[in-house]
């Protein structure tokens, strides 16, 4: 339960990057007069049908059934919510449009429901680093966390909003034959419709080729993706992007999220390996003379070859060789 917490308390916290982002653009292209119509769901009731629904949402993740057919738990846990708090799927569908449309009263919500689950989960017994997440290494050192960025963000599926890309241009503390690291944790928020997200790193070398790496995702869990300088050529700079793609949904008003948590860019760097030391000429000399002493004598040698030995009941070689007559003597007269 406490991990379960912990995890949506990291999803919904960073939820509001992105709902504080597209509030101003909202608020820029429409009028944000107060109060919510009486048609739709009230901020308070619907903060708490939210809650249960992460929290519904959280129990399929950490128990690992997303595995087995997860549209049908969902769909399950999702009715189930709506049963507890008296509203019919068609109300809640209606009036999760119209707040996705005002991303303010949206942001307020997940605001109040992030402060929620970081309460519940101290509660649990989270510690403050749990609820964190961050790690303690610093951009220094063999091993170093280098990401300078927003540790999260959330997506949503359209331009330009639908893209968080990076670079890191080298310097003095990339090394020949670094590997890099990018993990985080991914988490979807979809009301229907398929989930899809691509990543992509790209390793640029001195010698003017690239290493690339992608990946999809369609699973909420922890990422991790490595990609390195294995020849050792030298490092000129590191690239990438995550995309979420829109995948197949009817309608633009769908709920569709996606929550990357815990963004960290790890470098390390690593020995080259010696070569193998050779041999004495001595031991090679030894073990050459031990390979032409025990080696059989090469063919046209000159050197007989030894007779094998005849097996019970056969006979001889030489005995089995026909007796030819011989020819007659011619008479002396």
């Amino acid at each position: 339960m406490r991990q379960c917490v912990i995890h949506i308390r990291h999803t919904l916290a960073t939820t509001l990057a992105v709902v504080a982002g597209v509030w101003i653009v909202v608020c820029c292209l429409s009028s944000c007069a107060p109060g919510v119509p009486d048609e739709y769901i009230q901020p308070g009731k619907m903060e708490d049908i939210l809650y249960d629904y992460h929290l519904a949402q959280g129990i399929i993740d950490t128990d690992g059934q997303r595995k087995m057919g997860d549209s049908i738990y969902i769909k399950a846990y999702k009715l189930a919510v709506m049963k507890k708090h008296g509203v019919s799927e068609a109300d809640f569908d209606k009036s999760l449009q119209y707040y996705m449309r005002h991303t303010s009263r949206l942001h307020d919500i997940y605001e109040h429901l992030a402060q929620r689950y970081e309460n519940e989960a101290l509660k649990q017994g989270a510690s403050v680093n749990d609820l964190n997440n961050f790690g303690s290494l610093t951009a220094k050192g063999d091993t170093a966390d280098i990401w300078t960025g927003e540790r999260a963000a959330v997506l949503i599926p359209k331009a330009p909003y639908n893209m968080l890309s990076f670079a890191f241009k080298a310097d003095t503390t990339f090394h020949a034959g670094d590997r890099f690291t990018l993990s985080f944790n991914s988490q979807f928020i979809i009301q229907e419709g398929s989930r899809d997200a691509v990543v992509v790193l790209a390793l640029e070398l001195n010698n003017d080729s690239v290493v690339t790496l992608n990946r999809h995702i369609s699973s909420n869990m922890p990422q991790n993706l490595q990609i390195g300088d294995t020849e050792r050529h030298g490092i000129r700079s590191l690239r990438g992007f995550i995309i979420f793609n829109r995948g197949f949904s009817n309608t633009d008003t769908t709920l569709k999220l996606f929550s990357i948590t815990g963004l960290r860019l790890i470098r390390m760097h690593t020995k080259e390996t010696p070569p193998e030391p050779e041999k004495p000429a001595g031991d090679s000399l030894k073990s050459a003379r031990v390979t032409q002493t025990s080696a059989p004598p090469p063919p046209n040698s000159g050197a007989p070859a030894p007779v094998p030995a005849p097996r019970q009941g056969m006979t001889e070689p030489s005995q089995r060789v026909e007796q030819r007559p011989s020819s007659p003597q011619p008479r002396h007269q």
